[in-house]
């Protein structure tokens, strides 16, 4: 496989919110807008399907969207769910907030974190006892509900399954360790249409691995309100239970990418 890194794509909702957020546009926006697949998936999957065995790793391009509107648009990770929804990981303060994406960044002053205020409507904690860093991106299964939300947590160096609906853990993948299925600095997780996960490893792990999702492409059910705590029971199980449990996916072994830059992206495989 060639695997091409460094690549530059901008998601359709986020381009089409970096226009509404920057109507005069910008030079960036200036010099996407002839360029389909920059924009556009299935055009950057029919160029590349003419390659053969090739992928590569996408990653948004400068400017950064701080650039183009006020302070409230600036997140780390913000990601839309098919329900509207913008869940944005502050990694600092170990958390996910949720907002209604149609109402986030309009000018409203909200410090108290009050429910259903400027668009806020709650917030998941993601191990808070650790050291801040736990939520560093979030994704979400291919179900149509998109009712599966995978977090990755860069401290210990783990996948956890979170139901959407309910926002409670039902398990985790992975572990802190070098060896296939084992995750150091899990920097992005994303999903492929059949719904296998692939999560990428930055620092000096700087791989890619695949995880094969077999079984419903859904989460349902209810386990753990305190995400990422180490002596909570999950379900009824141990921490321990609950790390061999079936949660849905098994290591692909014959499939691995080495990456020679430490950068993370969502890749796309032929």
């Amino acid at each position: 496989m060639k695997l091409d890194i460094f690549n530059h794509f901008f998601p359709k909702k986020f381009y089409k919110r970096m226009l509404e957020v920057s109507p005069k546009g910008r030079d960036m926006q200036k010099r996407v807008r002839e360029i389909p697949c920059i924009t556009d998936l299935d055009e950057r999957f029919r160029i590349m399907d003419q390659f053969g065995d090739y992928a590569q790793v996408l990653c948004l391009p400068s400017p950064p969207i701080e650039v183009f509107g006020p302070p409230p648009l600036s997140t780390e990770m913000a990601r839309l769910a098919n329900d509207g929804l913008l869940y944005a990981c502050d990694r600092g303060n170990n958390r996910v907030q949720v907002f209604k994406a149609a109402e986030a960044g309009k000018p409203c002053a909200n410090p108290d974190g009050e429910v259903g205020k400027c668009g806020f409507v709650g917030e998941l904690s993601v191990a808070p006892q650790s050291i801040g860093g736990t939520s560093g991106t979030v994704n979400f299964s291919t179900d149509a509900k998109q009712s599966c939300m995978y977090v990755a947590d860069l401290v210990n160096d783990v996948i956890y399954v979170v139901n959407r609906q309910n926002m409670t853990e039902l398990a985790r993948i992975g572990g802190g360790g070098r060896q296939a299925g084992q995750f150091h600095w899990p920097h992005v997780v994303a999903n492929d249409s059949a719904g296998n996960m692939y999560v990428g490893e930055v620092d000096g792990a700087a791989r890619i691995q695949k995880f094969l999702r077999y079984g419903a492409t859904g989460c349902s059910g209810s386990g753990s309100a305190e995400v990422g705590r180490y002596l909570v029971q999950l379900a009824g199980r141990s921490i321990e239970e609950c790390q061999a449990a079936d949660h849905g996916f098994v290591l692909d072994q014959s499939w691995s990418v080495p990456l020679y830059v430490t950068m993370p992206g969502i890749v796309r495989v032929s």
